[in-house]
């Protein structure tokens, strides 16, 4: 069989696609980027905490997930002002690196530009990646950092050969890993596949001084430099922790100045965590949009994230207004959808890559392995990363959850989908990558309305919510 050749650096026009996709993207998620012109969901919490980390560095109300996604949505903020493309700013940047990450893990996986180009439209179309890369939330962001990590680790493996490389790899997987549950705890169980990924390579790099030593440090660096990212974006708020309102509950019927030190501070970040974890272990979730981690994949009940029917002559004038029914005797809907026939098709080919593992490795011992292991254990290495993701939703004692939780498994399942089609003989494999773009560019076009809320006659609105449960 004619299998494409990885070659160990991206070849120049491939880093050209990369590019040049990502700001497509971009410019594709522009497109009524400022409406509704007041926050959405949860954009809400993230966006006024946003704001308030710029006036006083620490949120207004009570945290519930770590500072740096909030940061980055303050970044936006400071840079635009308080208007939607400034909060929607680095959702947006991130999405389209997302994408671009998306075209150099393909190839790195298959030696075909053309793979990596369907790969990239698969995650660009996909309805989930699309709202969470124009919204200001922290999933949408913390995807950027977990494929970060997954398209350092598939590096890793296609230059498992090169000690110097390979522990250069090491630093970019554990600083991106940081900087992810930075952003969102959600991102941690991807560390599982970081650490066992790094330190099988690096144990069986050859010319390395001694491999117990490399295991040793990559240890080292993989607890350790994700740890100093993490307390790192904790920095701010231990600066401010006078105007954290745990700090004025704390100082509150004080006759005498509050002005606590350091180890004050410290003590008071352990009990910030204590209460964020009590906060999400106490969490019982009863909003409609709620559902099985399992049941994602089937996409039959994706996220409402605008839901409005305007009335005839309903118009707001003041600034808490969306702008939306200005006149307007239409109906707005918004939905974090994926395609459906992607992802199932996608989540079996992530779980047939996992089954494969015992079967491939016992040939590979025998001396009837694949023609180039290092692309199967590279696609391996992205289908663990996905089914981490799944892990802390499907587990028993899971709780549901939203499906647009499962916006960091949208380039992993792109990934694996399209580089499957590697094995096939070059005619089925040209024609296995029209379909998988075919079926992604169809699915897109139908949801488009609903992807970017739209007005919509409320018989659109019917006919384009396919299913009972994407009807809000």
């Amino acid at each position: 069989m004619n299998e494409p050749v990885s070659p160990r650096r991206l070849p120049g026009p491939v880093v050209a696609l990369s590019a040049t996709l990502g700001l497509l993207t971009l410019i594709s998620r522009l497109f009524l980027l400022d409406r509704p012109s007041i926050p959405l969901f949860d954009e809400m919490f993230y966006v006024h905490d946003a704001a308030e980390m710029l006036r006083s560095g620490v949120e207004a109300g009570r945290p519930a997930h770590p500072p740096l996604g909030k940061w980055m949505i303050a970044g936006g903020i400071d840079l635009l002002g308080f208007v939607p493309l400034g909060w929607r700013l680095a959702p947006l940047l991130v999405g389209a690196a997302v994408v671009s990450m998306v075209v150099a893990m393909v190839f790195r996986v298959t030696g075909s530009a053309k793979l990596a180009f369907v790969g990239a439209v698969v995650a660009a179309t996909d309805g989930i990646a699309f709202t969470m890369g124009r919204i200001a939330m922290l999933d949408g962001l913390s995807a950027g950092w977990s494929t970060a990590v997954v398209l350092g680790l598939v590096t890793a493996v296609r230059r498992s050969d090169e000690p110097v490389t390979m522990r250069r790899l090491t630093w970019f997987v554990a600083l991106m890993m940081g900087a992810g549950m930075a952003t969102k705890w959600s991102v941690a169980p991807l560390g599982l596949v970081a650490v066992t990924t790094l330190a099988v390579l690096r144990f069986r790099t050859p010319g390395t001084r001694s491999r117990w030593r490399e295991l040793g440090a990559t240890a080292v660096v993989m607890a350790a430099v994700p740890a100093l990212v993490y307390l790192a974006s904790f920095a701010p708020w231990l600066a401010n922790y006078p105007s954290t309102n745990q700090a004025i509950v704390a100082c509150a019927g004080s006759d005498e100045e509050c002005s606590p030190g350091l180890a004050d501070r410290g003590s008071a970040l352990v009990e910030h965590h204590e209460r964020v974890l009590d906060f999400h272990q106490d969490l019982e979730p009863t909003n409609r949009y709620v559902d099985a981690g399992w049941k994602w994949s089937l996409q039959l009940r994706p996220t409402g994230l605008l839901v409005k029917r305007c009335e005839p002559e309903y118009r707001v004038d003041n600034e808490r207004s969306d702008g939306l029914c200005d006149g307007s005797t239409g109906v707005f809907r918004m939905l974090a959808v994926g395609n459906p026939l992607i992802w199932w098709f996608g989540t079996w080919a992530t779980l047939a890559v996992l089954l494969s593992v015992p079967f491939v490795a016992r040939r590979q011992r025998q001396g009837r392995g694949p023609a180039d292991p290092r692309a199967y254990w590279a696609v391996v290495v992205v289908a663990a990363s996905s089914a981490t993701f799944w892990l802390p939703w499907i587990v028993p004692g899971g709780r549901p959850g939203y499906s647009f939780y499962a916006a960091p498994i949208v380039a992993c399942m792109a990934t694996v989908l399209v580089s499957l089609l590697r094995w096939l003989e070059p005619k089925w494999r040209t024609m296995g990558g029209r379909v998988v773009m075919a079926v992604a560019v169809a699915g897109f076009a139908l949801t488009y309305p609903v992807l970017t809320g739209v007005e919509l006659s409320p018989d659109t609105a019917d006919t384009l919510l396919w299913l009972d449960g994407w009807n809000p």
